[in-house]
């Protein structure tokens, strides 16, 4: 928190990503981190940010009970509750630390914690003046298992029946060529990726160095 003088009655509210929590985030000189400080420093605003409500750091696992049953509140804290606990706090606190209310609190977050603040924005629409949401990781039954579908046809389809694992090059050849063909089906225009992949109707196996190659059909479930 910036000095009296140098604060600009401004709260930035920093949401990590991923499950949040763990030693990296609620540990009091992570919370001093450089990250944190630069903030305070470039928009002299007071900055915070939260733990997602657990200081658990297994990668999620958290968010099951021993039973194997959906953790309930942890999900509820992750997904939000611990977002407004963190406005409302930090509001307090600054509100006593300077005596006076901020003028304008913002919120930023990328990937889960993109999610995390255009949640916060639809059920506590009063917490923040503004927000900045990145790489939202919105719409996560699509997400994940499309994060974890090229692990599966590998193992699957490759691995289980003996055969050899696609190469890096191999995946690179595969992926510069989807996007050489279905990049611009959108608005016509070479931006370096696919912009809209229900569009693109490339198939590897069609590719001349492929079409004769055993793993193409593998390739072509890789984009599936």
């Amino acid at each position: 928190m910036p000095t009296a003088a140098n604060w600009s009655g401004r709260i930035r509210a920093d949401v990590p990503g991923s499950v949040m929590g763990g030693p990296g985030v609620t540990s009091t000189s992570a919370l001093g981190s450089a990250a944190l400080a630069q903030y305070a420093a470039d928009y002299k605003s007071a900055t915070v940010t939260t733990d997602g409500g657990h200081s658990d750091s297994t990668n999620g696992f958290y968010l099951t009970n021993p039973d194997g049953t959906p953790n309930t509140t942890g999900w509820s804290e992750l997904s939000q509750g611990s977002v407004h606990q963190m406005a409302s706090n930090m509001k307090a606190l600054v509100s006593a630390y300077y005596a006076k209310a901020a003028d304008k609190t913002y919120a930023y977050g990328c990937s889960s914690g993109g999610r995390a603040v255009m949640q916060e924005a639809q059920m506590y629409a009063g917490d923040f003046d503004g927000i900045l949401a990145e790489a939202t990781s919105i719409d996560q039954t699509q997400l994940f298992p499309a994060n974890d579908w090229g692990h599966i046809v590998m193992q699957r389809d490759l691995a289980d029946n003996g055969l050899p694992l696609l190469t890096l090059d191999q995946r690179n050849t595969v992926s510069l060529a989807a996007v050489n063909a279905c990049d611009g089906a959108v608005n016509g225009q070479h931006d370096g990726f696919i912009t809209d992949y229900e569009q693109c109707k490339y198939d590897p196996r069609r590719m001349p160095a492929c079409s004769v190659h055993p793993m193409a059909g593998q390739a072509r479930r890789l984009l599936a």
